[in-house]
């Protein structure tokens, strides 16, 4: 409820507080795949790259049948879900399942942030198809095992190993980072409502409008909340 991220809000295109607001973000995620997925593929994307956020003027990535079509690009979309865990127990542990499983073709990035991730919670379909994870300290190596791959905690890896005692230690997994890494511990750094401000307001100038793609598509089940 913007307890700590409240300061970066202006540098989200919806952000939301409240169940109501969760549930009808999550159904416009869900809506805009589909559509994101059909406009890379007319336009000869086998996945999003930064030139689909730019005026399509290459006549090899073009829907018209001669030439450069000239449509308006389209945005990378985040869909970053904080103290994810309310969520799930209003929703059920299967809610960001059918995301996770076709957000990355579609040039989207889910992102379930919760204190704590257990089977009871988050449905193993979600798990599975979330490839990345950020893990900072846990309680138990139960919490560990759910958390980290088998082949990370084989490495030496030990979340457990600080519980709450080193606050922004992590191990960090996830593509473009060297494997042999994964098992070293990484540090992040929380940073103040003033930092947090000045990233919303300086790099206002340089973030895309909302795509008309997404905008559409968004608005077919929540009306103007996302625009």
């Amino acid at each position: 409820r913007g307890q700590d991220l409240g300061a970066i809000f202006p540098a989200c295109d919806w952000a939301v507080t409240r169940p109501q607001g969760t549930e009808a973000m999550i159904e416009a995620v869900k809506a805009a795949i589909p559509a994101r997925t059909e406009w890379l593929g007319a336009h000869a994307y086998r996945a999003w790259e930064p030139a689909a956020a730019r005026k399509q003027t290459d006549p090899k990535h073009s829907c018209a049948k001669s030439g450069a079509c000239g449509c308006p690009g389209m945005s990378y979309l985040i869909a970053w879900f904080e103290e994810a865990a309310n969520t799930l127990a209003a929703f059920g542990d299967d809610v960001f399942t059918t995301i996770a499983q076709e957000a990355r073709s579609a040039g989207v990035s889910l992102v379930v942030s919760m204190q704590r991730a257990s089977g009871y919670q988050i449905s193993t379909d979600t798990r599975e198809s979330i490839p990345s994870v950020l893990c900072f300290g846990v309680g138990s190596d139960t919490d560990a095992g759910f958390a980290l791959p088998d082949e990370v905690l084989d490495m030496g890896a030990n979340p457990a190993a600080w519980s709450n005692r080193r606050p922004g230690y992590l191990y960090a997994v996830a593509a473009g980072i060297d494997e042999e890494l994964y098992a070293n511990p990484a540090r992040s750094y929380r940073n103040d409502p003033v930092a947090l401000e000045w990233v919303a307001s300086s790099f206002a100038g340089v973030r895309m409008a909302i795509d008309a793609v997404t905008a559409k598509a968004a608005a077919s089940v929540a009306g103007r909340a996302y625009t």
